[in-house]
């Protein structure tokens, strides 16, 4: 491929256009073929994938391919293959620019990234769409499962987003963070406490709508004064939507 990354470059010597010139022409002449190419066949890609989901969606009762659609799954799968190529195809473009070679490479890889997390992102939601449509569904905590599962995976993302552009393996990268989250968890332990008492709460199905909450013992949060009496009474709360 080496030899084909300079063909414009070549010309244009030969055309007593100076090195300088000759070279950054020939990084832009490319960088529009490239862009072209990888329109042209995400648009394809695009196209046969959904045509051809679309069939197997006619031969299918269930409602799950078309929320897919919907979501914008399909689309969002169609971009792998271009921005493969365009990861592949980057040094060949820039090798006379090893500079904006790096910085470029670690965009596309920050932004393949991306994909991945909006790609699983749009399954979830999927996913949630449909359960919610099952009757035996519908007094669970299906959204609050979905966003456990898109917190974790955003969190996983960004630090390997940041590992990319920092040039740092990921785990020793996460080692680095050991200092840093050790802070954090001090400064929001009550918030990260009450967060996982969520989760617990909807994974072992707990609380439903409509339940009566006693709280006994707990001073001014949990107990309202008579005002006959003087003394503090247990208070009842009713979870309602």
């Amino acid at each position: 491929m080496e030899k084909y990354s300079h063909w414009i470059y070549d010309y244009l010597i030969e055309q007593d256009w100076s090195s300088s010139s000759a070279r950054f022409v020939n990084m832009i002449g490319l960088l529009i073929i490239l862009l072209i190419g990888l329109g042209i066949v995400d648009t394809l890609i695009r196209r046969i994938l959904l045509n051809q989901f679309a069939r197997i969606s006619e031969k299918t009762k269930t409602k799950f391919d078309d929320i897919l659609v919907q979501n914008r799954v399909l689309r969002n799968v169609a971009h792998i293959i271009p921005l493969l190529i365009a990861i592949a195809f980057v040094p060949y473009i820039l090798l006379d620019y090893p500079y904006y070679e790096i910085i470029l490479e670690k965009a596309l890889k920050g932004l393949s990234i991306l994909l991945a997390i909006w790609i699983i992102r749009g399954f979830v939601h999927s996913v949630r769409d449909y359960l919610n449509t099952k009757d035996r569904y519908k007094d669970k905590p299906i959204n609050s499962y979905g966003q456990v599962i898109l917190i974790i995976t955003w969190i996983i993302g960004i630090l390997t987003v940041f590992a990319v552009v920092t040039g740092i393996p990921f785990f020793q990268f996460i080692t680095t963070l050991g200092a840093a989250s050790a802070i954090i968890l001090l400064v929001f332990r009550d918030t990260i406490m009450g967060f996982v008492a969520s989760i617990q709460v909807s994974v072992n199905d707990m609380v439903h709508i409509g339940d009566w909450i006693t709280f006994e013992g707990h001073g001014r949060f949990g107990r309202k004064k008579d005002q006959k009496s003087g003394h503090h009474q247990a208070e009842k709360h009713q979870i309602s939507r």
